[in-house]
């Protein structure tokens, strides 16, 4: 019994040392990048008292980021993202039953995250974030069964130039210094500014899945 006791106690002892081991190498400013795609949606708009919902569109995220600890457990994350965001509408804007209209506005996003980590491998991060007006493209299609550009427009005139929004997410250290993360994203602000394409309250909003990798 008094065996089992003590190797029950070593067992602990050891388990520990390498959780403050993990915690400690990790306790150095270190900067990384990300790379994935995000799933965004505009919500809806109310065109002649019809209200329709956006569908939402692929688009890609990548850029760096750095992890800057406050302790054991806390860290300050700021990031610097290419992202894709938009949406898609279908039958809402042309009088058509076979019109996609695809808009696509593309952003440089500094999420400014705080992350708690309650196991060494286990992220969870929230904070607001920032989102600049880079470009946008709004394409028209026919869908049927061969699908037809039939107008579009990259007039970057009218759109919302920073856009203030919130960021949470979890991330997982899943081998050496490679994570996984899924994150949540909404604009409080809504990217049209009298454009004549957004002019209902839109918001940019949806989830990220991008694979990380810190340097040591």
């Amino acid at each position: 019994m008094k065996n089992f006791i003590l190797s029950g106690m070593i067992v602990c002892a050891a388990t520990f040392a390498g959780i403050n081991k993990t915690y400690a190498q990790n306790t150095k400013p270190r900067v990384g990048f990300k790379v994935g795609v995000d799933d965004m949606t505009l919500g809806s708009m109310n065109k002649n008292g019809t209200v329709n919902g956006y569908h939402y569109r692929i688009g890609l995220q990548i850029g760096l980021y750095a992890d800057l600890p406050i302790n054991n457990k806390l860290s300050f994350m700021p990031q610097a993202l290419f992202t894709q965001k938009g949406g898609k509408l279908k039958n809402a804007i042309v009088a058509s039953n076979t019109t996609m209209v695809d808009g696509e506005i593309d952003y440089l996003e500094l999420p400014l995250l705080i992350t708690f980590k309650p196991v060494p491998k286990l992220t969870i991060a929230a904070g607001p974030q920032a989102s600049f007006f880079l470009s946008q493209g709004t394409t028209r299609r026919e869908v049927g069964s061969f699908d037809i550009v039939n107008g579009s427009n990259y007039t970057n005139n009218g759109f919302t130039k920073v856009l203030i929004g919130g960021n949470l997410g979890v991330g997982y250290n899943f081998y050496k210094n490679f994570g996984l993360n899924l994150h949540y994203t909404r604009d409080f602000q809504s990217p049209g500014n009298g454009n004549g394409i957004l002019m209902n309250g839109e918001r940019n909003s949806g989830f990220a899945l991008t694979v990380s990798y810190l340097f040591n």
